[in-house]
């Protein structure tokens, strides 16, 4: 337009020459015209806020992750640990409950007659003896 012819600067005539659509386009994605619209750059660049910025998207998705992971290992030892108290509860009601024992049983006891005679009682005389006077 009338507007931009006003104004003289080399980037602008560059523009202008090259067509409208050049002023258009995002200015980070490519490299504008060089001055006095000799040549042009196609070359691709990010800027490092850009690049730093996909790197720390990245890191917060890892540290993400990471979290939930050990948010699920922390639910899954809670209900572990839940569990063998309630099994440790159980066991312990179990042995407080008293059970009677049944009476034990032997072997029924034979008592049979001996074969071996029986012993004569004989007094072992000690101290001297009373007869030899």
């Amino acid at each position: 337009g009338p507007g931009l012819l006003k104004k003289n600067t080399s980037a602008t005539v560059g523009a202008i020459e090259r067509g409208p659509g050049l002023l258009r386009k995002n200015p980070s994605a490519t490299v504008g015209a060089a001055v006095r619209g000799q040549t042009r750059l196609t070359k691709l660049f990010k800027l490092s806020t850009q690049l730093r910025a996909g790197e720390r998207e990245q890191f917060q998705l890892m540290k993400r992750q990471k979290q939930t992971v050990a948010e699920e290992k922390r639910v899954m030892e809670e209900k572990r640990k839940e569990k063998e108290e309630k099994e440790e509860l159980v066991k312990a009601r179990k042995a407080l409950v008293h059970k009677a024992r049944p009476v034990r049983t032997f072997k029924p006891l034979e008592i049979k007659r001996s074969d071996k005679k029986l012993t004569m009682a004989v007094s072992p005389h000690l101290g001297p003896t009373r007869g030899a006077d």
